[in-house]
């Protein structure tokens, strides 16, 4: 039998470990597994590379819409398989919002002409659509709910928590929250007005800890009389963490996640970053790290995402309370995990559960996460002993990051989404076949 597409000679990730096989792909599917020599119209040679399953990252804002000077759906995508992604998870506070089926739907019908990787989006919630939100079945690609329970980008959050709650407990819908506390947030910002201290240091003072912790309890509450599932966005403080990993212990269905920046960049840093290093939830201390980092190393922690949000370096020069929170990531992400893998903070299994497994568990996406016989044909590779220096040299619009300079070990080489290789480093590969809808459920 001849495949379509055959990538031979790599050390694949499969049922736990890396073995080294040859891989099978016909009709963007994963046909054969083997041992054995196999036949192909195109063949890859991935010697001494490491064969990943594709790599999925549920956190980003891709902007577009009336936000395209930030980032596109099409350049979004390009920064994705720049960085080794090759499924992604959109976030609904856009301009305008996705708070709408009707929105929602003209969001996939730009989507489809321009994304490069797999996608997904999550709905809005408000406090206003609830009607709407029990429509989101009809709709193939909508894994979750988001909700805000604080003011972010896009300024929307939401006050009444309980229908939301109740909802997503008897459709069995998936919440994504924003868990920070909006009066708690707000009276740190008005004392800081007060002051008229206007420096970027000020930002973890006022998304404290103390917001994500008061609302991480109040979520938690909710869950409890609800029993539904929830899932953490971007936890970022050693007391957050605490509560959610001994809520876990007695349900399966509470899970959350790390930024990479959360992992990679400390409130120390302020003082040199700036507004580039604003993000909600704020940078916190090397304390925080460090759990963090604890977390994934004796497995507690779900997944990490890159919570990729970029704006325009204009924009974050402005004083700080004008300035946007949010850092571009998805690029660097897979680099600074494999450097950190090197460094022994991770394995590189631990990654491929962190950043592929775990995701297609926990937001049901079909076919996804696993190298196995009938799988979407997803694959990230990976140079696992070359080293590069970050630059701002990037696909995504905005062109910088905070990490430009750094010099790390471990270098995404090639992806391949539903079976195209649309990622030959250092190009991505245009082809009249973009990625395509993620189901789930």
């Amino acid at each position: 039998m001849e495949f379509d597409l055959v990538l031979t000679n790599g050390e694949i990730f499969t049922d736990g470990e890396f073995k080294k096989l040859n891989i099978g792909i016909s009709d963007g599917k994963i046909k054969e597994i083997s041992e054995k020599e196999l036949s192909g119209k195109k063949v890859v040679d991935c010697e001494d590379k490491k064969i990943l399953p594709g790599l999925i990252d549920v956190h980003v804002h891709f902007r577009d819409l009336e936000q395209i000077k930030e980032e596109s759906f099409e350049s979004g995508s390009k920064a994705a398989l720049h960085g080794g992604i090759t499924s992604v998870i959109d976030m609904p506070n856009n301009k305008p919002l996705t708070d709408s089926i009707e929105r929602m739907r003209n969001k996939f019908e730009i989507a489809k002409i321009k994304m490069q990787t797999n996608y997904a989006f999550n709905f809005l919630a408000t406090d206003s659509n609830i009607d709407e939100c029990r429509k989101i079945k009809e709709l193939k690609g909508v894994p979750a709910i988001k909700v805000f329970m604080a003011k972010s980008t896009g300024g929307v959050f939401l006050k009444n928590l309980k229908p939301v709650f109740e909802l997503s407990a008897k459709e069995d819908i998936l919440l994504v929250l924003h868990a920070e506390d909006n009066e708690t947030i707000e009276k740190a910002k008005e004392k800081a007005l007060e002051n008229a201290f206007n420096d970027p240091i000020i930002h973890s003072r006022i998304h404290s800890s103390e917001a994500e912790e008061k609302a991480v309890q109040k979520a938690l509450k909710l869950q409890k009389e609800f029993d539904n599932r929830i899932h953490f966005a971007h936890v970022s403080s050693r007391e957050a963490l605490a509560l959610i990993l001994k809520a876990k212990k007695k349900t399966n269905k509470i899970s959350f996640e790390v930024s990479i920046n959360h992992l990679f960049l400390s409130e120390k840093m302020v003082g040199k970053l700036g507004n580039l290093g604003k993000v909600n939830p704020s940078l916190k201390t090397d304390v925080d790290l460090s759990k963090l980092w604890e977390a994934i190393k004796t497995n507690k922690v779900d997944l990490i995402a890159s919570d990729h949000a970029p704006h325009l370096l204009e924009e974050k020069e402005n004083d700080y309370f004008s300035a946007p929170s949010g850092i571009p990531a998805i690029e660097v992400m897979v680099p600074l995990l494999l450097n950190a893998v090197h460094k022994r903070f991770l394995s590189l299994e631990q990654l491929c559960v962190l950043m592929s497994e775990n995701p297609a568990r926990i937001f049901k996406l079909k076919r996804k996460g696993f190298i196995k016989k009938g799988f979407d044909a997803d694959l990230t590779i990976i140079d696992f002993e070359r080293e590069f220096t970050v630059t701002n040299e990037l696909f995504t619009k905005v062109k910088w990051t905070p990490y430009a300079g750094l010099k790390l070990k471990g270098f995404v080489e090639k992806v391949v989404v539903n079976g195209i290789l649309k990622y030959d480093a250092p190009s991505v590969l245009i082809v009249k076949i973009n990625g395509k809808v993620i189901e789930s459920g």
